[in-house]
């Protein structure tokens, strides 16, 4: 708001009175739309689905680019296909395991298209989800299934050794104890045996 103190009182009333409303939308701050919003929020959606379907959205997902650059040695190579380094562009929709399976997945729906990448499948089910009918409840269920299964299959697939599975309880131990502002104890067992509740 610019102007004298009468110029900006005026921008906030309605029909010769002050309107709080007004002042409450101005202090907001606007944020752009998200091309996950309607897909993300659908009621019917499982919890767990919903949960990874955002972090997907937001590319947070525990996949291998993104846990090399945290340090955490594992394999490269897609889990699935074998052919290529798995980062999150080829894991959505890159890889011809992955895409095949949700070109099945569509057909089964009745839908006989392309799939495209992961930025053009977000806004397309994202665009039919806010059509509110039963059937594009479905087929956002299925997607947010097929996101879900991928993440779980990928994650279980190198976190099945127990060398890794030591490591990883060792940095998140490490990780809370640094956001807790607590010191790592001095047997590391004490340390991991606390925390035990926190990561099972």
């Amino acid at each position: 708001m610019t102007g004298n103190l009468t110029k900006r009182l005026s921008q906030l009333q309605q029909r010769e009175k002050f309107s709080i409303k007004k002042l409450y939308l101005m202090m907001m701050p606007q944020y752009p739309r998200v091309p996950w919003k309607y897909m993300v929020l659908q009621p019917q959606l499982h919890p767990k689905f919903k949960f990874i379907l955002w972090r997907a959205a937001n590319k947070r997902l525990a996949i291998v680019d993104r846990l090399m650059k945290f340090g955490v040695q594992v394999p490269q190579t897609c889990v699935f296909c074998g052919l290529a380094d798995e980062m999150f562009e080829h894991l959505f929709f890159d890889c011809p395991y992955v895409k095949t399976l949700w070109t099945r997945m569509l057909a089964w729906l009745g839908q006989h298209r392309l799939v495209g990448t992961w930025a053009s499948e977000l806004i397309s089910i994202n665009t039919a989800t806010r059509r509110k009918s039963g059937y594009w409840a479905i087929v956002n269920y299925t997607f947010g299934m097929l996101i879900y299964l991928d993440v779980k299959e990928e994650c279980s697939s190198f976190m099945a050794t127990e060398e890794l599975n030591d490591m990883y309880r060792s940095l998140a131990t490490k990780t809370v104890m640094n956001k807790l502002g607590m010191k790592t104890a001095s047997s590391p067992v004490t340390t991991s045996v606390e925390l035990s509740w926190f990561f099972y």
